[in-house]
């Protein structure tokens, strides 16, 4: 187990134990604003597939993406990726037809391909991690997403455009996070601050993906080299 692993433990594990299965014991302020979170990172994703897919959801915390995307009826196969092994009991008993695990996603180990990746909020609180190796991290962590996905990831960050600062939380510049995502992924994203919240949703696709929804030929140029 990596250090930025046991310290992120050390920040979630005790603060779950003390709240239990409810908002509070993810860090969340509320269902309202949660589940808004869910609405922006899945849009872009069904829009390209709409059901019927894969998806690993990171830092899965009691699975409450699993329970969005069945309460609004969308047809999926969950796999949650969470690193306090409490949240993950607490998640196969409330839903024995999906299926979680209690790892680190950077292992190197873990290779299984997906549909979708995403990623709601663990960003958002290093603990005591150093802002250095907590930018690092965020970096590591988007680039496994993409090289586990088949179509496409999304992630959320709290930005650095905000009228709002908590100490404990960490704020993204989106600009570094745009240069990355071009840079060393793919020029197939979309940037989205439209919504209420102090954050910014990325969705970014695969080259791949995308030259098969395109086919006609007068596209055929934008997908070389």
């Amino acid at each position: 187990m990596s250090d930025i692993i046991k310290k992120q433990l050390e920040a979630y594990q005790p603060n779950f134990l003390k709240h239990g299965s409810s908002p509070e014991g993810t860090f969340q302020n509320n269902s309202t604003t949660q589940f808004e979170r869910f609405n922006q990172l899945l849009l872009p994703l069904l829009n390209a597939k709409p059901d019927g897919f894969t998806i690993c959801d990171i830092g899965s915390g009691i699975a409450d993406l699993h329970r969005y995307l069945t309460d609004n009826g969308i047809k999926h196969q969950y796999t949650g990726v969470e690193i306090v092994p409490e949240m993950v009991e607490v998640s196969k008993e409330k839903y024995p037809e999906a299926r979680f695990l209690n790892v680190d996603l950077l292992d190197e180990n873990f290779t299984e391909q997906f549909d979708f990746v995403v990623l709601s909020g663990t960003f958002n609180i290093p603990g005591s991690v150093s802002k250095k190796e907590w930018e690092q991290f965020i970096l590591d962590v988007i680039k496994k997403m993409f090289s586990i996905s088949r179509i496409g990831i999304s992630f959320n960050t709290l930005t650095s455009y905000s009228t709002f600062n908590a100490d404990e939380l960490f704020y993204q510049d989106p600009s570094k996070i745009l240069h990355f995502i071009q840079a060393e992924l793919s020029r197939f994203c979309i940037i989205n601050t439209a919504y209420p919240l102090y954050e910014v949703s990325y969705s970014v696709f695969k080259k791949e993906f995308l030259k098969n929804k395109y086919p006609h030929p007068d596209f055929a140029k934008y997908f070389k080299g």
